[in-house]
């Protein structure tokens, strides 16, 4: 039998509802996962997604009037999710 891995074991219990409400038991996972994907740190995955929006001129919506970025939970949680699942596709360098 295969041992699930730390992102399929995620997306599992998300899917079920299990970690309905608790964004910083999955905040907290996030980490680990990307570690054990090969995709480097939490932080590494922020500049990226950083990077993206000021490409797509759509940083500024992010930003507070301090120039902190506030990305909404989902949005960050779906651009983990579409990460892996592209390295898993070997459509990422």
């Amino acid at each position: 039998m295969t041992q699930l891995k730390k992102f399929d074991l995620l997306l599992s219990e998300v899917t079920s509802g299990k970690l309905e409400e608790k964004m910083d038991e999955i905040v907290d996972r996030m980490p680990g996962i990307l570690a054990e994907e090969g995709l480097g740190t939490l932080d590494d995955m922020m500049v990226e997604l950083r990077d993206f929006l000021t490409a797509k001129e759509k940083l500024d919506e992010y930003l507070d009037e301090e120039g902190t970025m506030k990305i909404p939970f989902e949005t960050v949680f779906s651009w983990f999710k579409t990460s892996i699942e592209k390295k898993r596709q070997g459509l990422r360098d």
